[in-house]
């Protein structure tokens, strides 16, 4: 893994620097896959694109603003004296990924980007279970992650061979065994290995993302 300069880039609603890490390489090493499709791979970090001004509140992609600037971190260098990044910015907030009010604030300023952002927000809260925390906090919290799971049913490709897998996955989440189980025995054979976790999962009646490898 080579990690890359700290971009930097400013609000375009109050003018506030953020920086944001960048990767020159990476490797999916040892990486973890989940149910949900997501993989956490230590060799290869993600860094935020969708995120907000943590003075003005004001959430963008980062990948539609123009960048300001990029320097490498202090501690890249042996030499700090090597660093020659501009104090003004150098001490910026870092961008940050999303929490689950800040992605449902989002699907309305993005309409273009809903199966994104949603995809996102099922990921969020999958992440709770991943940490080993419960999926919900209480029933307001149940009803939207229900809500979003039932819209990423209609909004996910049927036809594309990945994110059939998710529509599975949905429908084992909803408690919707039987839909899940004839989407996953229609994949092809390349995914036999996958096909047996997921029909071991639904026998035992498990709702919750697992991990797949």
């Amino acid at each position: 893994m080579q990690i890359g300069p700290n971009l930097i880039y400013k609000c375009p609603k109050c003018g506030e620097f953020i920086q944001n890490g960048s990767l020159i390489s990476g490797n999916t090493l040892h990486a973890q896959i989940y149910s949900d499709a997501k993989q956490i791979a230590g060799m290869l970090p993600e860094y935020p694109n969708l995120t907000k001004c943590q003075k003005c509140n004001e959430i963008f992609w980062l990948s539609d603003l123009k960048k300001v600037d990029a320097y490498f971190p202090v501690f890249l260098f042996k030499d700090a004296s090597k660093n020659k990044s501009n104090p003004e910015w150098a001490n910026a907030d870092y961008a940050d990924f999303l929490d689950i009010n800040d992605l449902h604030r989002a699907l309305e300023m993005f309409l273009d980007k809903e199966t994104v952002i949603r995809r996102m927000i099922w990921w969020k809260f999958n992440d709770r279970v991943r940490k080993g925390k419960d999926l919900f906090i209480d029933e307001t919290d149940e009803h939207f992650w229900q809500q979003n799971c039932n819209r990423l049913l209609e909004l996910f490709d049927k036809n594309d061979t990945e994110q059939q897998v998710m529509i599975a996955e949905l429908y084992r989440n909803l408690g919707q065994f039987d839909n899940c189980l004839e989407i996953i025995n229609g994949l092809p054979d390349d995914f036999n290995w996958l096909k047996d976790k997921f029909r071991e999962e639904c026998s035992k009646q498990n709702k919750l993302v697992f991990r797949l490898e």
